[in-house]
């Protein structure tokens, strides 16, 4: 049992870098995601599928998986605490973003390009980013385009997440007397 304790614990403190990369354009859109830790690596490669506004992922290799109806989830009203004490945990080593966007008209082109470049850098300044993060948005005036690249890779440790999260999750029930006192560093 104890053996299993030290396993889990080995688990949570490893270091974790993961690799995204996401492609969209008019033929064909791709996800792709690697994880590396100790040497180890897994890759999952995907195609992206949009019906309307729903999508939907195809695994590139292998076979589709049989679709399930999924149980609806009620939406949790203090979710974004949670997600900022985990984010917070979370080492972006780099991050790029590359949209060229396109419509009939002109001005309607501009007004759309300098909105996609400001909520871009309004959403990346709330967020702690490092300094080769890059956003290039540029107007293609040709005619209608929209295509899109994405990558980030970043590091994080999944023990430190969970912590911070339940941590984050904790404080937010605001309970009475309960205190959290951690005695064990997760960091091996």
């Amino acid at each position: 049992m104890l053996i299993w304790v030290g396993i889990v614990y080995l688990a949570l403190s490893l270091p974790v870098t993961v690799n995204l990369s996401m492609s969209v354009n008019e033929r064909q859109s791709t996800v792709r995601a690697s994880l590396f830790a100790l040497g180890l690596g897994a890759r999952f490669d995907a195609l992206l599928a949009r019906r309307g506004f729903s999508l939907s992922l195809n695994p590139r290799y292998g076979q589709k998986r049989g679709h399930k109806k999924k149980p609806r989830v009620r939406a949790i009203k203090t979710l974004e605490p949670i997600l900022r004490a985990a984010l917070m945990q979370v080492d972006v080593r780099r991050f790029d973003l590359d949209l060229r966007v396109g419509l009939r008209e002109a001005d309607h082109t501009a007004l759309t390009a300098g909105a996609l470049r400001f909520a871009a850098t309004a959403l990346l300044a709330r967020l702690p980013m490092p300094k080769p993060c890059r956003i290039n948005v540029q107007p293609s005036f040709d005619g209608a385009c929209f295509l899109m690249t994405a990558h980030c890779i970043f590091r994080a440790m999944p023990g430190d997440i969970i912590f911070a999260a339940l941590k984050a999750a904790i404080k937010t029930t605001r309970k009475e007397g309960f205190g959290w006192i951690s005695s064990i560093p997760l960091r091996a």
